[in-house]
């Protein structure tokens, strides 16, 4: 079974916080969490990129799917956050997907896009800057980035 795919009994939740959950991380990271974590293609080739919600709970992403978000371009199934969170982007770097896997992280802090089943986050779609946000929306931002 590879990475990409649910773990022996792990749940669609429970891959979601292995793939994109980490309290306590830092932009140094990436390498050993992907790793431990055995984020992989399906293809056991390395992720070009894996992004991580840190300095979070489990309750506040829980939240996102219930009333800390909002239906995301008219689908059921997706939800943007109210609030920003810290994230962690890790980026393959080099062009081969061919482990080892490499990675160079940097830390942003924008608001999720994250799917949710049974009221619980389970892919994480994308990630939106309040400035990416306030393009689309039209809103005009009271803390300019």
């Amino acid at each position: 079974m590879s990475g990409d795919d649910l773990q022996p009994k792990e749940s669609q939740y429970q891959k979601f916080l292995r793939q994109h959950y980490a309290n306590k991380m830092s932009i140094k990271e990436c390498d050993s969490m992907i790793s431990q974590r055995k984020i992989c293609m399906e293809n056991r080739r390395c992720k070009k990129v894996n992004t991580f919600i840190v300095k979070t709970t489990q309750k506040k992403l829980k939240n996102v799917c219930l009333n800390d978000g909002k239906i995301y371009n008219n689908k059921q199934d997706l939800y943007i956050s109210n609030k920003q969170f810290s994230l962690v982007t890790c980026k393959l770097k080099g062009n081969s997907q061919d482990p080892p896997c490499n990675y160079r992280g940097t830390g942003s802090y924008q608001r999720i896009v994250i799917a949710c089943k049974a009221k619980l986050p389970v892919h994480l779609e994308r990630s939106i800057s309040l400035s990416e946000f306030n393009a689309t929306t039209g809103l005009v931002s009271l803390y300019p980035e």
